[in-house]
């Protein structure tokens, strides 16, 4: 393997990131996940493709082992950004709780950090966003895990079980 798959690899997260930035702020995506696997997984492999196929005839862009080689690194540079972007998406408590605290001058109690929480801040939005992404269904007033809920709740339970932590462990 050449030099070459490194920034072959570096290329397809970059055009990736920018049409992710640029679809999110246009127009942010109903269906969340499907929009990243499309855009990090599906695009980057319909570009490696047309790299090998569409080079002028005669003589390749890269090797086929370098672009293998740079898909390879390009999907687990995307898989870890697409792994990570919920967390950077979502409201996290604990950030609240950090940018609240380094905010105030003399810091704050808990009573005080505790009365900046309230459902709807926190809450609320997250049912709202399982619902949009149909991990659950409202049904007669309870929540209620769909399929795809249901599977990805079992995934996280057994591969905690895996790696030995228990649930609410860790």
């Amino acid at each position: 393997m050449s030099t070459q798959a490194f920034p072959f690899a570096f290329l397809l997260f970059l055009i990736s990131l920018i049409i992710h930035i640029a679809l999110w702020r246009l127009r942010y995506p109903k269906n969340r996940p499907l929009a990243l696997l499309v855009i990090f997984i599906m695009l980057p492999a319909v570009i490696s493709a047309a790299v090998f196929f569409l080079a002028p005839s005669g003589g390749y862009l890269l090797s086929i082992n370098d672009l293998l080689a740079g898909c390879l690194l390009a999907l687990g540079i995307s898989s870890a950004y697409v792994l990570t972007y919920p967390a950077v998406e979502a409201l996290s408590p604990s950030l609240m709780m950090l940018t609240l605290i380094g905010n105030s001058t003399k810091g704050l109690s808990a009573k005080e950090l505790s009365d900046h929480f309230v459902e709807d801040l926190v809450l609320s939005p997250r049912i709202k966003d399982l619902m949009e992404d149909g991990l659950v269904k409202g049904d007669g007033g309870y929540l209620r895990l769909t399929l795809g809920g249901v599977v990805l709740v079992r995934f996280f339970c057994f591969f905690r079980a895996f790696i030995g932590l228990g649930i609410g462990k860790g």
